[in-house]
């Protein structure tokens, strides 16, 4: 498999050598065109490796610790050899075998298994990296030395939730699920009962199954980090024109200053990077890094429908 690489180097007096920073990694797509000298391609990151079938079935036993799991698929149905993934991890375990079949996607399956321990699967340029989800913010950034424009905000509801309830898995021999419920305390801005109408609560709930959830603490766990995005959502989307920076990851929390002199705290989603300086002295187009869509367990299935005619 040919795969891109993208690096940024920076010249560092003060250590008087460049420095490597790895941008990204992935594989080109098959849309690619080319007019004149400028060839455009489209690339994915390392995990659409794993967004194909993995024909050759597997099967992982129940009892496996589910970071030694997601790292059995990663290795053997995608060949991935380089792993940022904690160590001495012995629990979770897997309360039920995980059996692949021929049409199952790999990342798909792995990324449940950390989803249920409300961990982040992704890539860091070449390597594939397991973490928990960043709780707080790892950097702010300098309104007058990084941020070059105005900060943007889109200020709305959509995404905003005030009550999360994770589902996990069913318990044997009942009918009832593994449940955790996370709200805001009666107090805070934008609880149900802040929200409220004639003494009515206003709930705005997002629910979630997730099978691979055997526990009460890793259902609450995952709920409470979610209703924290989703409060965050309030303030709704953050758009910034910053001086290029290689360390942005994406899931990292981070901070900046609004035109209205406020604090603003969001997730990064996307980011765009200028990669060169195109021949007639302009700015190339800029490479964006986004995630990608979640996809099935299994391809979709169609259904045949019949067709009767009228007599």
């Amino acid at each position: 498999t040919t795969l891109i690489h993208v690096d940024h180097v920076v010249r560092v007096d003060d250590l008087g050598e460049h420095v490597h920073c790895n941008l990204f990694v992935g594989r080109p797509e098959f849309n690619l065109t080319r007019s004149g000298d400028v060839v455009q391609v489209t690339a994915a990151d390392k995990a659409v490796l794993g967004m194909g079938q993995a024909w050759r079935p597997l099967h992982i036993p129940k009892h496996t610790p589910k970071v030694e799991a997601i790292r059995r698929i990663l290795s053997e149905r995608m060949g991935e050899v380089r792993f940022d993934f904690p160590h001495g991890m012995d629990k979770p375990v897997l309360h039920r075998s995980i059996n692949i079949g021929r049409m199952g996607r790999p990342w798909a399956y792995a990324d449940r298994i950390a989803e249920s321990m409300d961990y982040q699967l992704f890539y860091r340029g070449n390597v594939a990296t397991l973490r928990p989800w960043p709780r707080r913010p790892v950097y702010t950034f300098d309104p007058s030395q990084e941020i070059v424009a105005a900060v943007e905000t889109d200020i709305r509801m959509r995404g905003f939730k005030d009550l999360v309830e994770i589902r996990g898995h069913r318990v044997h021999g009942s009918r009832r699920r593994i449940r955790a419920v996370a709200r805001p305390n009666k107090s805070e801005p934008f609880s149900p009962e802040e929200l409220a109408f004639h003494d009515v609560p206003g709930f705005h709930v997002r629910r979630e199954t997730h099978p691979h959830i055997r526990s009460v603490q890793e259902a609450q766990r995952k709920a409470e980090r979610i209703l924290e995005d989703r409060q965050d959502a309030v303030a709704g989307e953050a758009t910034l024109n910053i001086v290029p920076l290689a360390f942005l990851e994406e899931g990292d929390k981070y901070r900046a200053v609004t035109t209205d002199g406020d604090l603003a705290t969001f997730r990064l989603r996307s980011f765009a990077f200028p990669i060169g300086v195109s021949g007639d002295g302009g700015e190339a187009p800029a490479m964006s890094l986004n995630y990608h869509e979640r996809p099935p367990l299994h391809p979709p299935h169609h259904k045949l429908r019949r067709h009767h005619r009228g007599a």
